[in-house]
């Protein structure tokens, strides 16, 4: 905890992008990272730092810092390249729930001269089981904007498909624990499959996170995943790699 509240004081929360691309291997965009070193500049863990974040109340700052400088990463790639890329925020369900949430989006773009829809903000699927409905009313808001919204992890927590078909999203997000297991039985395929199915019946389309192997990137064509995210085609980068994939792909 003082290790996050010297970065947040000192502004030295960092990110990293992670690519994202259609099944044709073109880029699609990124999905930025919260990073954090200790005071050494040794890298700590997400998963380390994160639920720490989370349960002391600051993580609404963390991803805060982490959307301006994603949106500041689009506004640099729209000045300097013709890339129609997306970049994919984590908003926390406590961030989401902020009265001045919106207000805080719509000046960011504003700020930096980004259009809401080069932007994706991702929610986990738990807040659709413990979603109000201001939850539900600014992700509209969101919506109305321009702004798409992705559903992370889906599959791993307590989905309901009625939650699911009534809240506005565009983007279904595969778990990478899924992943993992898929080509180890057909059963563990045709769960996956069956996921990329109820995806696309609702107008979604649907990425695979933690993508490793080309064989699963085999599996994920012949299923119709539209997209894929993970070390088989890109690892976390900073943002300076980030730059030159985009200019590379342009």
């Amino acid at each position: 905890e003082r290790i996050i509240r010297r970065a947040l004081e000192n502004n030295t929360i960092t990110f990293n992008l992670q690519p994202q691309y259609d099944i044709s291997h073109r880029l699609r965009g990124f999905e930025a990272l919260a990073r954090l070193k200790d005071e050494d500049g040794t890298m700590i863990s997400p998963g380390e730092f994160i639920p720490v974040a989370e349960k002391t109340g600051l993580v609404d700052q963390i991803d805060s810092r982490v959307f301006e400088l994603a949106v500041e990463f689009v506004s640099r790639v729209m000045n300097e390249t013709l890339s129609n890329i997306t970049m994919c925020v984590n908003v926390s369900v406590r961030h989401l729930m902020k009265n001045n949430f919106i207000e805080e989006v719509r000046n960011m773009l504003e700020k930096y001269g980004v259009p809401a829809h080069f932007i994706e903000i991702e929610i986990t699927e738990s807040i659709m089981i413990d979603s109000t409905d201001k939850a539900r009313n600014t992700i509209s808001e969101l919506k109305a904007m321009g702004i798409k919204i992705a559903i992370d992890d889906f599959g791993t927590g307590y989905s309901s498909l009625s939650y699911l078909n009534n809240l506005p999203s565009d983007i279904l997000k595969i778990d990478k624990s899924f992943i993992d297991v898929m080509n180890n039985t057909e059963s563990n395929k045709q769960y996956v499959s069956m996921i990329v199915s109820i995806g696309h019946i609702l107008n979604l389309k649907v990425i695979s996170e933690g993508v490793e192997s080309d064989d699963q990137v085999d599996t994920l064509k012949e299923i119709g995943c539209d997209y894929i995210q993970g070390f088989v085609w890109g690892r976390p980068m900073p943002a300076e790699n980030a730059m030159l994939l985009v200019l590379k792909d342009n």
